[in-house]
């Protein structure tokens, strides 16, 4: 076995022991330090993942308390506005385009 494949299959599974592996990081000092950098690593998000997390609600900062709906308007009128900027645009290169042929 070589460093890279060691370390591909500690990335499959840090938690892996088998004969061979344990022989590569015997022999192998860097791979016996990456082993125990995963493992502990492992073993801290195993801790992280099982420990209670408190709730609260969180106050609305500075959030308009207005219905969604009301909120859309501006978006509404904005999105209408370059609507027809655009619309205009479109048909003033139109007609003159019509008028040259």
């Amino acid at each position: 076995m070589n460093c890279r494949d060691f370390r591909r299959r500690l990335l499959v599974d840090p938690a892996r022991e088998d004969a061979e592996d344990a022989r590569h990081a015997a022999r192998c000092p860097a791979c016996a330090a990456e082993r125990a950098r995963a493992r502990a690593f492992e073993d801290r998000l195993r801790t992280l993942l099982a420990e209670e997390v408190e709730t609260h609600p969180v106050p609305s900062a500075g959030r308009s308390e207005r219905p969604r709906r009301l909120r859309m308007i501006p978006r509404a009128l904005a999105a209408t506005a370059l609507l027809a900027f655009g619309l205009i645009a479109w048909l003033g290169e139109f007609f003159r385009q019509c008028r040259n042929r």
